[in-house]
């Protein structure tokens, strides 16, 4: 019986440490390692002010009021993403689902999106907007380090 369950282990470990930890990362892109100015949209006030406050932390960007000053536009958004489960209460399935927020940035000149990150939002996490800029923060630094 441990033979059986250390050779799951091993099966488990190979199949899943090169795809998670060791999983690699594309570049940023340079329209985004150049850009100065970065306009922000969200339908929700929120969720500007957040990204707002933690880009301003930062201090890497100057942010507009106006797209046509920006070199890049980060879009904040939300949306329900259902994992494929359901939940018995009583009688009724319910499908499980959670809203994941996602921050796409686009270049103004091009209108092409030139990154993105989201994250599920939950009661335990502060907020998913900051943690994206802060991921989005931790690998520019990185990637500059690093040339």
């Amino acid at each position: 019986m441990q033979r059986v369950l250390s050779s799951l282990l091993l099966l488990f470990l190979a199949v899943t440490l090169p795809t998670g930890a060791f999983a690699h990362k594309a570049p940023i892109p340079a329209e985004l390692m150049q850009a100065k100015t970065v306009y922000i949209q969200s339908y929700t006030t929120s969720y500007i002010r957040e990204c707002s406050d933690e880009l301003s932390k930062w201090g890497r960007f100057k942010i507009v009021s106006d797209p046509k000053e920006a070199d890049v536009i980060f879009y904040v958004g939300s949306h329900s993403a259902s994992n494929g489960g359901y939940t018995r209460t009583g009688n009724v399935m319910t499908p499980n689902s959670s809203l994941v927020i996602t921050v796409e940035v686009v270049q103004v000149s091009s209108k092409k999106p030139i990154w993105s990150g989201s994250l599920a939002w939950s009661p335990f996490r502060w907020s998913p907007t900051r943690n994206i800029v802060k991921d989005l923060r931790k690998r520019v630094e990185e990637q500059e380090k690093a040339q």
